[in-house]
Order: C-alpha cells, then structure tokens, then sequence
C-alpha cells in the first residue's frame, strides 16, 4: 500500500510525507485484519524521519500489531533488498514475539535469574527483548546452533574440519568448518525472499526423519522434498499420517525401536507403516516392504551425500580431511553411510 511522499538521496524530503495516505494505508491494513506492519519508503536509508513518522501513527492506530521499519532493519541503499529483508522480519515478528514474551515470563517464574539468550542465523545470541525487535536474524539459527556446537566439539577433540550434518524432522542442514573457522554470507535466500542479514553459510535440503517418499508418474521413486511435518507426522507415530516417510522405513528396517516414547504420548505402529510403505511403494515397483525400505533409505542418504558434496568438493575440498558431525534427532541415524560415502 502506497503513501504520498519522496525523500532524494541525500536525506532531503522532495515531497513531505502526506498524512492522510498515511491514515488511509494504515486503515486499508487495519480493516484486514493484518498482524504485522512493513514500512519501506523510497530513499528511508539516507533519513528516517518518514518512516519513524508512519511507524508513531501505526502505534497509535493499530495497538500491539507489530511495525517494522527499513531504516532500522537494514539502512542501506539497495531498495529491493530492504523492502525484502523488512518484509520478512514483520513476517516473522507475530510468531516469535509471543514465543519468546511467553518463554521469558515462564523462565523468570520459575525461578531464573540469568537473563536467557536467543541464537541468531549468524551464530551469535540476543536477549529475548532485542531478537524481538529483529525478527528476522532467528531464520535459520537452528543450523548455526548445530554449526556453533559442532565447532566447540572441534576444539574439544583438536579437530578444526568438520562438515556438520543436522538432520531433524523437516529438513537436513549441512555446513562446514575449515580451519576453525565458519564461512559466513551477507544474505541469504528464504523460498526465494531474500534476506539481506549476516549468517553462517548453511545449506538445507528437504529431507528429514518426516520426508515423503512417493512414486511418481514415471515410476521412479522419490524421496522428499515434501514432509509430513510435526502433525500428522510419520505414518508409524498413529496421529493422521498417511504417507510413507523416511522414519517409516527406518523402522520397517530395524532401526527404530518399537517402545512407546514421549512418556507414552506416542505409541510406535510397526504394522501400520509396513502397510502404507507394502500398498504405496513395494507394489507400485514389485518390490518387498523390507526392499522398498532400504530404497527410500537410499535415496534420502543420497539427496545428503549431494548436498555434503556442494559444501566440500564443489568448493575445492576434500571431504576425506574432515571429520562428520551429525547432529540432530535424525542426523546419527544416517551419519555411518554417509561418512563411508
């Protein structure tokens, strides 16, 4: 949504920001019920007094709606890049301030008197109050979590090459560290928004203990990159799956036990992932459910050694010098074959 104003390159107003598009973009949102607010006014970087402007009325007008402003999520010149970066704080801003407000009063309830810090994407933390404020450097600090962790398990063991392996439910994050050191990017791409904030070089393929395998139209089998999630989850975990996952085959091959976990929330159903994986992937290629298995294994190990490839020999290095760190609830299920891979 538009407003009436122009600030030049140097900071001066060509044309003075128009109240009344203000108020009238502001209650265009408000009548749609937006839960997050976006400012990105043309030339914002050079002075900010426009956008501070619509932020104080948007306060006034829509109480305890997230505004985020460009001026102080990336103050730079490239508009595309600060239009887009914004975007993506106010787009995460609604989920993670109620989480990490709520995690913040429960933690002091009970009882902590350290102020607890939040990792970033670039592998440093912030207090609650300020990640906040900066949504948008929480994308990816799950991986650079797993990345700083990996790296002070280096140093525990006087190992300083790791390629870092952090295989969860939804997704695979690999990364490398050379020399004790971690590379870094100055942006990166989120399903193709980008996002221009400092992070450790991470690279994240669609496999995970809830990846779906299928069979498509050619008769080939595929592994991902589509997942069944945390809900319904796995096909084996008795809560609304019905597609075959990597955990699924994990199971069928006697890799997974078969007691219940999660204090009993969870109960493992063994025959019930044999069925969806014998109807949707053994028959479709005359194969045996234990085959059709150990395939789905396969190709998930494969779409990791790929990606474990694009961050050592693609980039000039040799794999053989490092040491594989697998982390995640998935990540030493797989570590084996992909390390003799």
């Amino acid at each position: 949504v538009g407003v009436r104003e122009r600030m030049d390159c140097f900071g001066e107003p060509l044309v003075p920001l128009d109240g009344q598009s203000v108020e009238d973009a502001l209650g265009h949102l408000k009548a749609h019920g937006v839960e997050a607010v976006a400012v990105c006014l043309f030339n914002a970087y050079a002075d900010s007094r426009h956008e501070l402007a619509v932020k104080e009325r948007a306060g006034a007008m829509m109480p305890g709606v997230p505004v985020l402003i460009s001026s102080e999520v990336l103050p730079v010149a490239g508009e595309y890049e600060r239009a887009s970066t914004t975007a993506i704080h106010a787009y995460v801003a609604p989920g993670a301030a109620s989480y990490l407000n709520a995690l913040d009063a429960e933690l002091k309830s009970q009882g902590l008197r350290a102020k607890p810090l939040i990792i970033q994407g670039n592998g440093g933390v912030l207090d609650p109050e300020r990640s906040v404020r900066r949504p948008g450097m929480l994308v990816l600090s799950g991986p650079a979590a797993a990345t700083a962790a990996g790296l002070q398990y280096g140093k525990a063991v006087g190992d300083l090459n790791l390629l870092i392996l952090d295989m969860g439910g939804t997704s695979c994050d690999l990364s490398v560290v050379v020399n004790g050191r971690i590379p870094t990017a100055d942006g990166v791409e989120v399903e193709g928004y980008h996002l221009a904030t400092s992070s450790l070089e991470v690279k994240t393929i669609g496999t995970g203990g809830g990846t779906i395998a299928f069979v498509d139209p050619g008769g080939m089998l595929c592994v991902g990159p589509r997942g069944s999630g945390a809900d319904p989850g796995p096909v084996c975990y008795g809560r609304g799956g019905e597609e075959p996952t990597v955990t699924d085959a994990n199971l069928i091959l006697g890799r997974l036990g078969t007691d219940d976990f999660a204090e009993g929330e969870i109960s493992i159903d063994r025959e019930r992932a044999e069925a969806v994986i014998r109807q949707k992937i053994a028959e479709p290629l005359s194969l045996s459910p234990i085959e059709a298995a150990r395939a789905i294994v396969r190709i998930a190990n494969q779409n990791m050694i790929s990606a474990l490839e694009m961050i050592s020999l693609e980039k000039g290095r040799d794999p053989r010098d490092f040491t594989l760190i697998a982390a995640g609830g998935a990540g030493p299920l797989h570590a084996s074959a992909l390390a003799e891979a």
